[in-house]
């Protein structure tokens, strides 16, 4: 029995084509490898590959046994003769590796910019999308290579501790940027790798940086143990060392740590750049306790998630408030804590303001206004403090005194990528299109895997629309919807462009999908750009009206008014 099906096997060249099969394989295999740096394919897509191959294998194998390829085309493999076919199951191979070839196009050119498909892009995907060319230096370091900071491991037992770990690689990220004589990838874009096992030469190729730190926190009672090791791009250990210390000293080791790394990447920085990097933070550790807390449950800025991916509802920002009230009841000059509980407020501006009332709205801003200044004349050029000032400036319609505090902030940190980001959207908003680009350009260099990057790519996208570049726009804006379903500002940019350019049917698409996840949408929470000049035209083409004078919430209004009548 054994032998007669043995005997069939080969006859039937199943095992021809499993060795084919094999080698066929494991050679894609191989040149998945060499792409996936070269285009920034997904994180996925190594695995999905495999997955492919694996399940095509037994497809191969049963076609193998059931047809042959002949020169009479292809026929069912006939019972035992004396003289089989000529050619056989060729076939088999030939639509195995063709069906897995497919479905690998589909993976790496299937986001198409039709009704949009709620399955995740991937970062580097998007990174790639959007032309983020992280293969040069970033522009106005004289050439000095990045440095990117790990997310700190937790190796407390306790996950409550995560905070923690969290709030000690910010602390040594703010600390490197500090100095602004290197460039450092930004947080958001560094804790993309959380809990993630990458190769970390990968990691840097992926970030376009020169030098990766990377550690470990373990918290015990008073005690804090800290490793950390820093690497070059390609794999070589430049420094490392560990610290057990008083929970008392946890500043002076996150100074030292900074200063260590300083020291091997910029060795030849004077001493006055040191004492220029020192920074104002507090001395109480219950305070910092507290405001660690309340950052865990806020959004980061201007984006939709907090720092490791989770939604930031109602609930949680108010505990939030919480935690960054009694900071400050703990020590009333906590710069960063005022900084945090204006940043809360304003997310009722944007995140939350389709669950809250108009009036509650404006107390919310004047609140985060008052904290904001509060803030800024604690430590007046503080990254985040400025550009949460400003970005509430723009909200309340001086535009004009928030690019002069947003001036002051880059000047001081040209390594921010969110600074850079926001001077982007203020120049738009005054109409300098092209010194915006250069900027936003400048912010996606310094965070090229963003979580993010939905805002950043929002922004370009109204800056391309205001160069009049539709085309272009429209795209751009699709890419921060795949990323964040939720930044209605882009599907809003995206209706406007559409629309502006006589596709209705695709507005009208846009409009449904944003429907579909927006029940508590507020237009009043969009932020409002300059619009297109095409716009007004296509609405009085649309409505046979003049519409000239409209403001930029009439116009939208009328036009979402517009699309939304024809909806299935």
């Amino acid at each position: 029995m054994l032998k007669h099906l043995f005997s069939e096997l080969k006859r039937r060249k199943v095992f021809q084509v499993a060795v084919l099969y094999g080698i066929t394989a494991w050679l894609l295999v191989q040149v998945v490898v060499a792409i996936d740096g070269p285009l920034a394919l997904p994180e996925w897509f190594d695995t999905a590959v495999i997955v492919l191959l694996l399940i095509g294998f037994p497809i191969a194998l049963i076609l193998a046994w059931a047809f042959d390829l002949t020169p009479d085309g292809v026929i069912r493999t006939a019972a035992e003769t004396t003289s089989p076919p000529p050619r056989r199951n060729s076939f088999a191979l030939l639509l195995g590796i063709t069906i897995m070839s497919l479905s690998a196009g589909y993976l790496i050119w299937g986001i198409d910019d039709g009704p949009i498909d709620r399955g995740d892009m991937g970062m580097t995907t998007a990174a790639a999308a959007m032309e983020i060319d992280v293969s040069q230096p970033v522009p106005g370091f004289s050439g000095r290579a990045a440095i990117a900071v790990l997310p700190f491991v937790n190796m407390s037992n306790d996950p409550e501790q995560e905070y923690f770990s969290d709030g000690i690689t910010e602390d040594i990220i703010t600390g490197l940027q500090a100095y602004a004589q290197f460039p450092v990838i930004a947080r958001t874009s560094t804790f993309t790798y959380k809990g993630k096992n990458e190769d970390l030469r990968k990691v840097a190729t992926q970030l376009g940086a020169g030098y990766i730190l990377e550690g470990s926190v373990q918290k015990r009672g008073n005690i804090v143990r800290i490793n950390a090791q820093l690497i070059d791009a390609r794999g070589l250990h430049l420094w490392a060392d560990k610290f057990d210390r008083s929970l008392d000293d946890i500043f002076a080791v996150q100074d030292e740590i900074t200063q260590q790394i300083v020291a091997q990447i910029a060795p030849e920085m004077m001493a006055s750049e040191v004492a220029k990097s020192a920074r104002v933070r507090t001395a109480d550790l219950e305070a910092w306790d507290y405001y660690l807390r309340a950052v865990a449950d806020t959004t980061v800025f201007l984006g939709f998630s907090d720092l490791n991916g989770g939604i930031v509802t109602m609930e949680r920002n108010e505990r939030a408030r919480k935690n960054a009230e009694k900071a400050i009841e703990l020590d009333p000059k906590f710069a960063a804590a005022f900084t945090l509980l204006s940043h809360i407020d304003g997310e009722y501006l944007r995140t939350l303001r389709g669950e809250v009332t108009e009036e509650f709205a404006v107390d919310a801003l004047h609140r985060a206004l008052g904290y904001a200044s509060r803030a800024r004349n604690i430590n007046p050029f503080d990254a985040t403090a400025c550009s949460c000032h400003a970005a509430l400036l723009l909200i309340a319609g001086e535009v004009d005194a928030a690019i002069d505090i947003q001036q002051l902030t880059l000047d001081s940190n040209p390594a921010s990528a969110m600074a850079h980001s926001m001077m982007a959207k203020l120049l738009h908003t005054v109409g300098k299109d092209d010194e915006a680009l250069a900027e936003i350009i400048l912010a996606k260099r310094l965070s090229p895997r963003d979580m993010t990057l939905t805002r950043d790519l929002l922004f370009e996208a109204e800056i391309y629309a205001g160069m009049g570049k539709l085309e272009k726009a429209t795209r751009t804006a699709y890419g921060a919807i795949l990323l964040a379903p939720g930044n209605y500002d882009a599907s809003i940019l995206r209706m406007i462009t559409l629309f502006a350019l006589g596709r209705t049917d695709e507005a009208r698409q846009t409009l449904r999908d944003m429907d579909a996840i927006a029940p508590n949408f507020a237009i009043e929470s969009m932020w409002i750009t300059p619009l297109p000049d095409i716009l007004i035209p296509a609405l009085d083409n649309a409505l046979a009206i003049d519409h000239s004078g409209l403001d930029w919430h009439e116009a939208v209004s009328l036009m979402m008014e517009y699309l939304s009548q024809d909806k299935t």
